[in-house]
C-alpha cells in the first residue's frame, strides 16, 4: 500500500474526533473558509504523524485536504466549498528566529515571528491553468504552483504549441510581504534579517506594515536561475500580535509589588533616577520621558481622534546628554525605533509606495510606522531638511499616515510618540538672543510637541563636579561589577511598571480643568 492512502486514513480518524467536527460544521455552514490544524492536538492523537507532518508538509497537506474533503462531503448539502488549511502550535524546535532559517529547514514547516515592513497590493495567482493546443484544439487543465508556469509537455497529436485560455483558468488572491526581525531581537552590531513571505486567499491583507505577527508556513527556495538562492516562506497561518508596553502581561504578584511600591513616599525619585542613571541631573527631562512612556488616554469623540501620544523635543548645546537620553528611551520601549536626521529621508521616516516584485506596487513602512504604539527616537532633528520635516505633520497630529501615489491610497497606523533631539539654530545657545528665536524648527511642526526643553551648557563648578563624579562612579562600578549606591530599577522592571501604569485611565478633576483653562489663556 502506498504512503498517501495510509495518511488519508489516519487523518480521517483524526477528523472524526468531536473537537475537530466543530470546525468541519463551521466550514459547511459558511462561517469560515479555513480549517486550523493544531499540531499539538495531532501529536496527542498520533505523535509520529505530527512529526512526519513537520518534515514532509506537502505530502501530508495533500492527504489532509483529501480527508477533510471527504468529511465535508458527508455534512454538506450542496457542493463542498473551497478549503484553506492553516497550521498552528508547532513545537519549539520549529519556532525559529529569522537569522536561523538555514537550508536544513527547506520544504519543512517552520514558525517565525517578525515585523511586517512592506507588502504588495493584492495580485492574481494562477491556480489551475487551461491550455489549448493550437494545432488540434485539445484542452489540458494543469494545477500550478505559485512560483512558475507549468505547461503540458506535448499534445497527444505531437505538437507543443499551446495557448493559455485565461477566461477558463481559476485564480487565487496573492500577496507578497517582507518580514524582518523584531527590533528587540536585533543585536546592536548586526543587521536585521528579513524574509519574503507569500500570502494567499483569505490571508491577503491580514497584516499591514508595522504589525508584529507570527507566521507558520513552508520554507521554500526563491525561484531564479542561479545556484545561490534566497528563501521565501509560503504562509499557512498568521497570528497578529502587538507587543507594546501596554501588552506586557503582569502576574498578580507583580501587580501587588507595584501597588506597594507607589505607596512609598520616594517612589517617583526612584523612577526618575532609574531613567538613564549614568546621566547626572536632568530630572525634569527624565520625568518627561517617563510620562511619555506611560502616555495619555486616546479618545474618539464624534468621529475625531484626540491623541494620547506625548511628543517631546530636546533642544540643547552639544554634549548635554541628549543622545544618551534618547537611546535609553528607545531601549526602554519594546517598540522603540532609533533614527538620525543626518541619514533619514522623508519616506524613510514615514512610508512610501514603490515598484517591486513583478512590477507590482509595494507599500513600505518607515520608522514612524514601524514604531506604531511605541516610540520614535529622532536624533539630529535639526539636520532634517524642511521637506522631510513636513512628512511628520500628519503622523504627529493624527496618528496615521496617508500615502497617495499611482492611484493607490494607503493609510498606515502611526500612533507613535516622538522624542526628538536637536541643536540650537547657531550650534549653541546665544545668551543674548531670546530662546524662541534659536529654534530652527517651523512653528507648525513645533506646535506638535507637547514638551520642549532648552538645555544649556552653563559653567557651574558645583554641578560640573557632580557630573564628573557620576561619570567616574559608573565607570568604576562597571569595572568591578558592583551595584549603584542608590536604589535603581532595571529596564525590565521599568517596562513592567509602565505596563502597570497604562492600565489606569485617569480623568480630569474640575480643579485640573480650570487650571489648564487659565494656563491656556495665559499662554495665548
Amino acid at each position: 500500500m502506498s504512503e498517501e492512502p495510509v495518511l488519508v486514513s489516519k487523518f480521517r480518524a483524526f477528523l472524526d474526533r468531536e473537537d475537530q467536527k466543530k470546525q468541519i460544521f463551521a466550514i459547511a455552514d459558511g462561517r469560515t473558509s479555513r480549517f486550523i490544524l493544531d499540531l499539538g492536538k495531532l501529536a496527542s492523537f498520533d505523535y509520529t504523524l505530527a512529526d512526519s507532518f513537520l518534515a514532509q508538509p506537502d505530502t501530508h497537506l495533500e492527504a489532509f485536504r483529501e480527508a477533510l474533503h471527504d468529511a465535508l462531503a458527508v455534512v454538506c448539502f450542496e457542493t463542498v466549498p473551497k478549503i484553506n488549511i492553516g497550521v498552528v502550535n508547532l513545537p519549539g524546535t520549529h519556532k525559529l528566529d529569522l537569522a536561523n532559517l538555514k537550508s536544513s529547514y527547506l520544504n519543512k514547516l517552520v514558525e517565525i515571528r517578525g515585523l511586517v515592513r512592506a507588502k504588495t497590493v493584492v495580485l492574481n495567482l494562477l491556480e489551475t491553468a487551461v491550455f489549448k493546443c493550437q494545432y488540434c484544439g485539445g484542452v489540458y487543465r494543469i494545477l500550478q504552483s505559485w512560483d512558475s508556469l507549468t505547461k503540458p509537455p506535448s499534445c497527444e497529436c505531437g505538437h507543443k504549441d499551446f495557448k493559455l485560455l485565461e477566461e477558463r483558468c481559476t485564480w487565487r488572491d496573492f500577496q507578497r510581504i517582507e518580514v524582518q526581525e523584531t527590533l528587540e531581537n536585533v543585536k546592536s552590531t548586526d543587521q536585521a534579517s528579513y524574509i519574503e513571505c507569500v500570502l494567499t486567499d483569505d490571508l491577503v491583507n491580514s497584516v499591514t506594515p508595522g504589525d508584529i505577527a507570527r507566521f507558520v508556513g513552508i520554507l521554500r527556495l526563491k525561484p531564479n536561475k542561479s545556484n545561490i538562492r534566497s528563501s521565501i516562506l509560503e504562509v499557512l497561518s498568521v497570528e497578529v500580535e502587538q507587543k507594546s508596553l501596554a501588552d506586557i502581561c503582569l502576574s498578580s504578584e507583580e501587580i501587588e509589588e507595584f501597588k506597594e511600591f507607589v505607596r512609598r513616599p520616594n517612589y517617583l525619585s526612584i523612577l526618575v533616577n532609574s531613567i538613564a542613571p549614568t546621566i547626572y541631573g536632568c530630572e525634569a527631562i527624565k520625568k518627561a520621558i517617563l510620562l511619555q512612556q506611560v502616555g495619555g488616554v486616546t479618545k474618539h469623540v464624534l468621529g475625531s481622534r484626540f491623541r494620547g501620544e506625548i511628543h517631546v523635543l530636546l533642544v540643547g548645546d552639544p554634549s548635554t546628554a541628549k543622545s544618551k537620553l534618547l537611546t535609553f528611551a528607545c531601549n526602554l520601549n519594546p517598540r522603540g525605533v532609533h533614527a538620525s536626521g543626518k541619514g533619514a529621508s522623508g519616506v524613510g521616516l514615514t512610508a512610501s509606495i514603490e515598484k517591486g516584485w513583478n512590477d507590482s506596487w509595494v507599500l513600505k513602512a518607515g520608522a514612524l510606522v514601524l514604531a506604531n504604539q511605541g516610540l520614535l527616537g529622532l536624533d539630529e532633528f535639526d539636520k532634517l531638511n524642511e521637506e522631510h520635516k513636513a512628512h511628520l505633520h500628519e503622523a504627529m497630529a493624527e496618528g496615521r499616515l496617508s500615502i497617495n501615489k499611482a492611484g493607490i491610497n494607503g493609510v498606515f497606523k502611526a500612533e507613535t510618540s516622538v522624542l526628538a533631539a536637536a541643536n540650537p539654530k547657531y550650534g549653541r545657545f546665544d545668551p543674548f538672543i531670546p530662546l524662541s528665536q534659536q529654534f530652527d524648527i517651523a512653528p507648525t511642526l513645533l506646535s506638535r510637541f507637547d514638551l520642549i526643553f532648552a538645555i544649556r551648557d552653563v559653567v557651574d563648578e558645583a554641578r560640573d563636579g557632580k557630573i564628573a563624579e557620576t561619570i567616574l562612579l559608573y565607570h568604576e562600578l562597571g569595572k568591578k561589577g558592583e551595584r549603584a549606591p542608590i536604589e535603581l530599577k532595571d529596564i525590565g522592571w521599568l517596562q513592567k511598571f509602565v505596563a502597570f501604569a497604562k492600565t489606569f485611565k485617569p480623568t480630569m478633576t474640575p480643579e485640573a480643568k480650570e487650571r489648564l483653562r487659565k494656563y491656556y489663556i495665559q499662554l495665548r
